[in-house]
């Protein structure tokens, strides 16, 4: 589903050789992602939803890791 609210999903990354988590929904056609870094979205376009969840992961990750 993709105009409606799709389930959660997990969603992983590794940076560094460390291991990221978070978890994405689509909505709207919007890519949702939450984290422990924080939440972002951005509009579903040519790329498979899962691959533009890992994309927002990671930058939260990077934006997050200077804090942390």
């Amino acid at each position: 589903m993709i105009s409606g609210l799709s389930p959660v999903k997990a969603v992983t990354i590794t940076i560094d050789g460390v291991k990221y988590e978070g978890s994405y929904f689509i909505q709207n056609y919007m890519v949702h992602v939450l984290s422990p870094f924080g939440a972002k979205a951005t509009q579903l376009g040519g790329s498979p939803p899962e691959m533009t969840a890992r994309m927002l992961l990671s930058e939260l990750v990077r934006a997050g890791g200077s804090t942390h």
